[in-house]
């Protein structure tokens, strides 16, 4: 993937199949955990999840997995999560993403998941990306300690799962 400030990279589903199970946060956004299996984020992280812990997130859910392993060959320890929120009125898409992209610290820079425009970065491995669907907002970030270099594919490929389920849920403006 390209860190390149201004470059877009195109990213469609990725690992696994969508999302299993349904329902929805008492906010009206789609449960994370419904959104990305623990099996989906496994082959994107390439380790065995041994926890995965929904909770209440402000005005929707998030969804964390995670791997303690037990040799230094995989690593210390791997996470993934994903915040679904209910979108909420001020920037539009592309001024917020556009407000994320003039932040050099953070190095977001346009990707595509999809089809719908997103952004992604926060740092030099870009471990996370954010992506706007219309009525809800994602946040998709994954971390291990077996290599930066692992994070961003593995970002990508939950994100693009998790736009694919939540399209199936909600309807997504592209």
């Amino acid at each position: 993937m390209s860190g390149k400030r201004g470059s877009t990279t195109t990213v469609g589903r990725a690992v696994g199949k969508g999302g299993s199970g349904s329902g929805g946060s008492a906010s009206g956004a789609p449960r994370a955990c419904t959104l990305v299996s623990a099996a989906q984020v496994s082959a994107a992280l390439d380790v065995s999840i041994n926890r995965t812990t929904e909770e209440p997130d402000g005005s929707g859910t998030s969804c964390s997995w995670s791997f303690t392993a037990t040799s230094l060959v995989k690593g210390l320890g791997t996470n993934a999560t994903l915040n679904v929120k209910r979108s909420t009125a001020g920037l539009t898409r592309a001024a917020f993403y556009r407000m994320l992209e003039n932040e050099p610290g953070l190095k977001f820079a346009p990707v595509t998941i999809d089809g719908i425009p997103a952004v992604h970065g926060f740092g030099s491995p870009q471990p996370e990306v954010l992506v706007d669907v219309g009525p809800v907002t994602m946040t998709i970030a994954a971390l291990s300690t077996v290599s930066a270099a692992d994070d961003s594919p593995a970002v990508l490929a939950i994100a693009g799962d998790a736009v694919s389920s939540v399209c199936r849920k909600v309807s997504c403006s592209h």
